[in-house]
């Protein structure tokens, strides 16, 4: 019930983070870290540079796709949520997570001209990639065709 619950947290916190980026909120091109209780959320929305990984983050089982933007990393507990913006196609980054996730064991897997979403269970995590087009019309964010979020739980 408590991962349920960090889980669902996690993911309104991206939710909004991600909503106040697209509305243009959050203008400022510095990385502001929140910490309320547990929980830490990283973001930016400078393009020319990321927010760092959490600390614990599992990269070698999840690594971030090669010269993707990581705007937000949130990191609850052991579980983790990024978003992150890639030049590359919906086709080249989701083929890249299909190689990684090849051998891991997927429970739903959705792969189309415009999305590549997977679920299922690698490392002791409970994960869901999704790459899909980037629909945002924010002028900055318009080099960016693709949109990556990286969910991982902890594995019951």
């Amino acid at each position: 019930m408590k991962k349920r619950f960090a889980f669902w947290i996690t993911m309104f916190m991206v939710i909004g983070l991600v909503f106040l980026c697209a509305v243009g909120c959050a203008k400022n091109t510095d990385t502001v870290t929140v910490k309320p209780g547990e929980t830490t959320i990283k973001y930016t929305t400078d393009v020319r540079k990321g927010v760092e990984l959490p600390a614990g983050y599992p990269n070698d089982i999840f690594p971030v796709y090669k010269d993707a933007w990581v705007m937000s990393a949130v990191a609850l507990d052991k579980s983790y949520t990024l978003v992150c913006y890639s030049k590359d196609s919906v086709q080249d980054v989701g083929a890249f997570y299909e190689e990684v996730l090849k051998n891991s064991q997927i429970i739903a897997q959705t792969v189309e001209a415009d999305e590549y979403t997977v679920m299922g269970t690698k490392g002791g995590y409970t994960y869901t990639v999704c790459v899909t087009k980037n629909m945002e019309q924010d002028k900055e964010l318009k080099e960016f065709p693709t949109v990556l979020a990286i969910n991982l739980v902890p594995a019951p």
